[in-house]
């Protein structure tokens, strides 16, 4: 299987609740359209049947599925338990962040993001078993994350 990150349900051109004989279908149509011998392009007839081969076989398609799932803004961020997740909850925006929680202390708390804030901005972080409010003092970034520092109210 190629690495390919395209979705695999926009290349076969179905919805994500569809049936494996609608994929089947639609991998039918397209690959005779794009296939090589009919004069279509090799790289996308490769694509075409590794997005059918995960598609087709329910377990690769889960595990695909789940993958496909995860919030845009836990990418790039170093993998953890799921108890060290949480949503921060910035003042004036509307939707809140998911990131991973570094560290905690009396003083304040320190997570991963796949967003920088600026500092002096009011959050909120919400997990499991907390709900801290807090203060933005440092943000900066490390290859593709930032760690953003936050002190706690006294």
């Amino acid at each position: 299987m190629t690495p390919d990150r395209r979705d695999h349900y926009r290349l076969l051109h179905v919805q994500a609740d569809a049936p494996t004989e609608v994929i089947r279908g639609a991998y039918r149509a397209l690959i005779a359209v794009h296939h090589p011998d009919v004069g279509g392009d090799h790289a996308t007839a490769l694509r075409l049947n590794d997005a059918f081969a995960v598609l087709s076989d329910t377990d690769r398609r889960a595990r695909y599925d789940a993958a496909r799932t995860t919030p845009r803004d836990r990418r790039h961020v170093p993998r953890g338990s799921s108890a060290d997740w949480a949503r921060l909850y910035v003042d004036g925006d509307t939707a809140p962040i998911d990131v991973r929680l570094r560290d905690r202390s009396r003083g304040g708390f320190c997570v991963y993001s796949g967003r920088a804030l600026a500092p002096a901005r009011r959050v909120r972080l919400v997990g499991r078993a907390f709900d801290l409010p807090g203060t933005v003092v440092d943000c900066h970034r490390f290859d593709r994350v930032y760690t953003v520092h936050v002190q706690r109210p006294r």
